[in-house]
């Protein structure tokens, strides 16, 4: 079976925070229908990736780093270049950080608990890459430059963003560190619009006007959210299921498929049947049901999962990543992997992958 371009231009990150030395963590491993185009090494220590397209069609890998963000120009794969750094909050025990983009700004967020003048949401225009960056930070509502942090964020079609896990704030009586929903109907200037705050959020993933909640802590199951007004997150329903421990999902390109994957060894990735949540019948019982799973090793755990077109691309840590056939999201089927890490089970090796370039 041959899969040749749209698997070949996939910017992988295979560097995982934990290491302590990634020059001798990385080591091209065993892969199918996947070919290393380029690496890089310019730091120790990594978390999440995202990607950016200018408006002459140059690509840029935006790379999470323990104290910063690398913006690597990634236009020749086999040649990539750190072009800029922008800074970020370092200190307070943790060293990752994650990111999105709408428009032509990255949007970032850490956990660093050091008071420091790039807390909160940090905005960075990319407007004019390769010559030049330009950034500022944005609190929002009830937090200072003292407490102001967060685990992730999400970025949805309509021009909302969607803050997760972040400091408990003054304005939300019994706040547990939800997600909280701000308008980027001017980039550069964020309005926060409504939060939804009754347990911790780990992540979450919007589409249409439906918001899916993966609660990693408190009961490991996902959250449904209506929030067709973003000004008031209404819950619909609750996925729950045994031994969950839910850490992110997507949604198939048609909206009739959720998949998830939970930061437990051993957990399949899992697809639900969401089409009933588009059903206008009041009487729909929204009753989501599990269709497909696709089992993972004993001691291997799927970290994030991204869909675009008929396939799921999954970072799997210590076994890379993996590409999933999705076409028929009841008997998804491996189709490629590349092992990006040759160190023991745990949270080594590939913490994300971004597959949306326009390139392929």
């Amino acid at each position: 079976m041959k899969h040749s371009k749209w698997l070949m231009r996939v910017f992988v990150l295979a560097a995982l925070c934990l290491s302590h030395n990634l020059f001798a963590q990385y080591r091209p491993g065993l892969n199918n229908n996947i070919t290393l185009l380029g690496h890089l090494h310019q730091y120790q220590r990594y978390s999440n990736i995202w990607g950016y397209t200018d408006d002459q069609g140059r690509e840029y890998a935006l790379l999470t780093t323990q104290n910063g963000l690398s913006i690597v120009d990634i236009t020749n794969p086999q040649n990539p270049v750190q072009v800029k750094f922008v800074p970020g909050p370092v200190g307070g025990g943790t060293i990752w950080r994650e990111l999105k983009t709408y428009s032509h700004y990255a949007y970032v967020v850490s956990e660093h608990g050091t008071p420091s003048e790039y807390a909160g949401l940090q905005i960075v225009d990319l407007a004019r890459l390769p010559d030049s960056v330009s950034y500022s930070s944005w609190l929002w509502p009830g937090v200072t430059a003292n407490t102001a942090h967060a685990h992730t964020i999400s970025v949805d079609e309509q021009g909302y963003l969607y803050v997760q896990g972040g400091s408990a704030t003054v304005d939300q009586p019994g706040d547990q560190g939800g997600v909280r929903i701000i308008s980027l109907a001017d980039p550069a200037a964020p309005q926060a619009v409504g939060a939804y705050s009754t347990r911790y959020v780990h992540d979450s993933y919007a589409h249409k006007n439906i918001l899916f909640n993966s609660n990693v802590y408190q009961g490991g199951f996902i959250d449904v959210l209506d929030i067709s007004d973003r000004s008031r997150p209404r819950l619909l329903t609750s996925i729950i299921y045994p031994n969950g421990f839910s850490h992110n999902s997507g949604v198939s390109e048609d909206g009739n498929y959720l998949l998830t994957t939970d930061e437990t060894p051993g957990q399949s990735l899992k697809i639900w049947d969401i089409h009933v949540l588009w059903d206008n019948d009041p009487s729909n019982d929204r009753n989501i049901g599990l269709v497909a799973e696709y089992a993972v090793p004993p001691m291997s755990i799927a970290h994030n999962v991204h869909v675009r077109g008929r396939h799921a691309y999954v970072s799997h840590y210590e076994e890379g990543v993996k590409v999933l056939d999705i076409s028929n999201p009841r008997d998804p089927a491996e189709i490629g992997y590349y092992d990006t890490s040759s160190e023991p089970p745990g949270f080594n090796g590939a913490w994300g992958v971004f597959p949306y370039f326009p390139s392929g």
